[in-house]
C-alpha cells in the first residue's frame, strides 16, 4: 500500500493512521481500505480499482476453509490446524497444483517407459491422444473433451472401442493427456484458437 500511494499518487510517506481506514470515524486522509479476508486493498484515489499485495492472511486462510468448496478435498483427513493452515496457503498461492503438476510429469515418463515395453498399451495410448489432441482443436478446454470421451463410451462404445480397445475411467484419460508433450497440447489449442478466430470473422 505504501508502494501504491509514493509511486501512483506521490506521497512521501505512508503512515497507518493517516492513510489507512480500520473502522471507525473516517477522516477525509483514510484514503485506503484494507480486505483482510479477500487481501486486497482499494484507494478512494483509484475509483473503481482493487489491488492485491500477493500476501495470505490468516483471514483468508480462515475464510476459504470454510467456504471454498474446491479446498475441501485436499484438507480431507487433516485434523491438525497447522497442517491445514499449511494445505489452505499451498492451495491458495499455487504451489499445490505446481507440485501435481511436477508429479504427473515425472509419473507421465515412467508410464510411457513401462509403456513402450507393452506394445498393445502404447498403441492404445497413442491413438487415445490423437483423439484427444483432435477434439481439443475443436472444444479448445480439456474438460470438455474428457467429458466427451466420456459421452462417446455411453452413447457410442463402438466407436471408442474402436479407438482404445477397452473403456477407460475418467483418471486414465486425464493421466494420457497429461503425458503429451505440452508443444502438441499447445499446437492444438492454437488450432482451436485459429479456427475460433475465423468463425468470429464470417
Amino acid at each position: 500500500m505504501g508502494e501504491h500511494l509514493r509511486g501512483t499518487h506521490d506521497f512521501k510517506s505512508f503512515v497507518i493512521n493517516r492513510d489507512l481506514y480500520l473502522g471507525g470515524p473516517r477522516p477525509p486522509s483514510q484514503c485506503l481500505t484494507w480486505n483482510p479476508v479477500k487481501a486486497v486493498f482499494t484507494c478512494d484515489l483509484c475509483p473503481g480499482l482493487v489491488f492485491s499485495p500477493g500476501v495470505i492472511t490468516p483471514e483468508r486462510i480462515a475464510h476459504a476453509q470454510r467456504f471454498d468448496l474446491a479446498l475441501q478435498p485436499h484438507l480431507s483427513g487433516i485434523t491438525d490446524p497447522e497442517e491445514r493452515d499449511e494445505m489452505t496457503r499451498r492451495f491458495i498461492d499455487g504451489s499445490l497444483n505446481r507440485e501435481r503438476l511436477r508429479s504427473l510429469r515425472t509419473s507421465g515418463a515412467k508410464r510411457r517407459a513401462a509403456a513402450s515395453s507393452r506394445p498393445e498399451v502404447a498403441e492404445r495410448r497413442r491413438r487415445v491422444q490423437e483423439w484427444l489432441l483432435e477434439r481439443y482443436a475443436k472444444l479448445g478446454v480439456f474438460e470438455h473433451v474428457l467429458d466427451a470421451a466420456m459421452d462417446l463410451q455411453n452413447d457410442d462404445l463402438d466407436s471408442w472401442l474402436h479407438i482404445a480397445h477397452l473403456r477407460l475411467e475418467r483418471a486414465t484419460i486425464r493421466r494420457y493427456w497429461y503425458d503429451i508433450d505440452a508443444p502438441e497440447r499447445k499446437r492444438a489449442l492454437e488450432s482451436f484458437e485459429l479456427r475460433t478466430k475465423k468463425g468470429s470473422r464470417n
